[in-house]
């Protein structure tokens, strides 16, 4: 009776094992572990690249300073996160799978409808792979490389790369300064005009009212400006011509920055069309249309910045405290150690956790 049963057992064995091995067989060459790399390279040692998308050829160089820009087909800041990424997806560039590995006829592959050539320092002969048709199986895309008669699939990770326009590889944050180094501003518009300076690290109102200004509005307001990302560009220079017709010939609202260390003011000029605001800085010659519309921040009253705490200070800067209330005199000061004392009479220490616990409410929010 064992003996039946393992025979039995056999028999099940090496059944399952040839469909096992039957459906290994079967498996679509797609399915095939990658072949190698198409390209592999530094990438920090690519000075230029050469982007034919099928639409539009986009260039982008090093400069001196190894920072990317596009000098091709205008000469504009690169986003550099954009460059970085796309650089790397074709400089190690593993290979799915080899389709034909010599005498292809690239026509069936459509080969060339996209070219990525990438420019190495010290070379004279660029690497440039030609990219065909997306592949129905997979998603993949045909490529071939000059030099190499190879037909092979490249992953379908490519896509977002290989769809990329000269927008994507702009810089969209073109009018960013440093908020730190502004020392003055002047707003102007339809309905709101005002002033405001920082002095001793303190920023002030100075116009239509003087008073205490929150640090932190007007901060907010800085970071708005430069923060403005182009969602298009509406002009690449600011010509009358453009000037008219984005209306910035006759701006509606206007913001003046003084920065440290500079001769002029750092002008933003705003203007709302039918169904976009359009936006231009002195330090820029572009017209952009912004992704989010600052003109709700910039249309702020003055009294909206204004500080509306009762008093500003940070409660562990204070060493002395005085309270008089109804009579009642106590004068309380910290000593080095940390711990407040009462300052009158004996010296006994008080309870340190209460004393800030009232700092802290003598400069809340009102």
């Amino acid at each position: 009776m064992k003996a039946k049963t393992t025979l039995i057992l056999a028999v099940v064995f090496l059944g399952l094992l040839a469909v096992i091995l039957f459906v290994d067989r079967k498996k679509p060459e797609d399915a095939a572990a990658p072949e190698g790399k198409l390209v592999e390279l530094a990438s920090e040692n690519v000075e230029r690249i050469t982007f034919d998308n099928g639409t539009e050829t986009v260039t982008l160089a090093k400069n001196g300073s190894g920072e990317w820009g596009i000098v091709g087909p205008i000469k504009t800041p690169a986003d550099t996160i954009e460059v970085s990424g796309f650089l790397n997806a074709f400089a190690d560039l593993p290979i799915d799978r080899i389709v034909e590995k010599e005498n292809a006829d690239l026509k069936k592959y459509g080969i060339p409808s996209r070219d990525v050539t990438l420019k190495l320092q010290g070379t004279d002969r660029p690497v440039k792979i030609s990219i065909g048709a997306e592949n129905a199986v997979g998603r993949t895309f045909f490529a071939q490389k000059e030099g190499d008669p190879r037909v092979v699939l490249l992953p379908a990770t490519l896509k977002s790369s290989l769809d990329k326009t000269l927008f994507d590889f702009r810089r969209k944050d073109d009018f960013r300064f440093e908020t730190s180094n502004v020392t003055r501003i002047r707003l102007a518009s339809p309905d709101v005009r005002w002033e405001a300076r920082k002095t001793g690290g303190e920023w002030f109102l100075e116009s239509p009212v003087k008073a205490l200004a929150g640090e932190a509005k007007i901060t907010a307001l800085l970071e708005t400006l430069s923060g403005l990302r182009a969602a298009a560009f509406a002009a690449e220079t600011k010509n009358p011509e453009e000037l008219k017709k984005t209306g910035l010939d006759r701006p509606e609202t206007t913001v003046a920055l003084s920065v440290s260390g500079a001769k002029e003011d750092h002008v933003f000029s705003f203007h709302r069309g039918a169904d976009k605001t359009y936006v231009l800085s002195s330090e820029s010659p572009r017209i952009i249309v912004p992704e989010s519309d600052p003109l709700s921040e910039l249309g702020k009253k003055p009294d909206e910045f204004r500080e509306n705490r009762v008093a500003v200070f940070h409660p562990w800067e204070a060493v002395k405290l005085t309270v008089k209330k109804e009579g009642l005199s106590l004068n309380l000061a910290k000593g080095p150690d940390g711990k407040w004392m009462f300052g009158a009479g004996p010296k006994d220490e008080a309870d340190g956790a209460k004393v800030e616990a009232f700092l802290g409410t003598g400069r809340a929010s009102g």
